[in-house]
């Protein structure tokens, strides 16, 4: 945020320069009568194409930060708790993993065991390629989450719906 700051200074003080130099460099009178300007149509133009270049770098430093100066990038945390599932879509990687998995659903039964789980997924970028390649895990087991899938009052409301059935049937489990 500083580094833009900087920047953003920067270029109006070269804008700045250039209306100064251009507007009001007046030709001055020498000894013999003879005006003579003291800026050359050169520097002119370095200050011109100065200011520019610093106001579209500056412009696009602005418009998306994370062109350059990204701000510390937003760190999303786990909830080992599973209190608050994670939205549809969010691609995350499990503890002992080096391939990403994105969630493709919540509660899932597994068929044999009638053991619970939190969450289904499949491998990211892959997708679903068959119920022999789905993943079944929990929120414990989610080491970090490198995309948060879209969230809104529907998702919100079915993640927490979700989260109260997995509550339920853990109590029934015990």
């Amino acid at each position: 945020m500083i580094l833009k700051i900087i920047l953003l200074l920067i270029t109006v003080f070269s804008w700045f320069l250039l209306v100064r130099i251009t507007l009001f460099n007046k030709a001055k009178v020498n000894e013999n009568g003879i005006a003579a300007k003291t800026i050359t149509s050169g520097v002119k133009l370095v200050a011109g194409i100065t200011a520019v270049s610093l106001l579209i770098v500056t412009g696009i430093l602005f418009i998306n930060d994370s062109i350059l100066f990204n701000e510390q990038e937003k760190v999303i945390q786990v909830d080992k708790q599973g209190n608050k599932l994670l939205p549809i879509g969010s691609v995350i990687l499990l503890e002992d993993s080096t391939k990403e998995v994105m969630i493709i659903g919540y509660c899932q039964y597994e068929i044999g065991t009638n053991e619970i789980w939190d969450y289904a997924g499949c491998l990211y970028p892959e997708g679903y390629m068959g119920a022999d390649k789905t993943f079944l895990f929990n929120s414990d087991q989610i080491k970090e989450i490198s995309f948060l899938g879209k969230e809104s009052a529907e998702q919100q409301e079915f993640a927490d719906y979700a989260s109260k059935i997995l509550k339920d049937e853990r109590e029934k489990m015990r």
